[in-house]
């Protein structure tokens, strides 16, 4: 009985150390893989355009109250939605 409880003792030490080495593998990749790199330039398919430069100053400014807040209407933080598209033939970029 001694024999089998030290060979299931061994056991248990064996996959404590395994599980140690797992999870100092587990955080060194995490840590790795979460690494930015400051001057790689991402490409976007959008760009920020000042509203100077625009010509469009808009500000979505929301005031909370009991029937308008987060809990009561879920897409309270959503905003309009805006399109920009030439829909009457005339050059210039229309703003709905």
């Amino acid at each position: 009985m001694l024999q089998t409880l030290q060979i299931i003792n061994k056991k248990l030490i064996g996959y404590a150390h395994l599980e140690t080495r797992s999870i100092a593998f587990l955080l060194l990749l995490l840590f790795f893989s979460c690494k930015t790199r400051v001057n790689e330039k991402k490409d976007t398919l959008f760009e920020s355009i000042a509203p100077e430069k625009s010509g469009v100053n808009f500000s979505n400014t929301l005031h909370d109250t009991e029937q308008w807040n987060i809990i009561e209407y879920l897409y309270y933080y959503n905003g309009g939605g805006v399109a920009v598209g030439d829909v009457n033939n005339d050059g210039l970029p229309d703003i709905y």
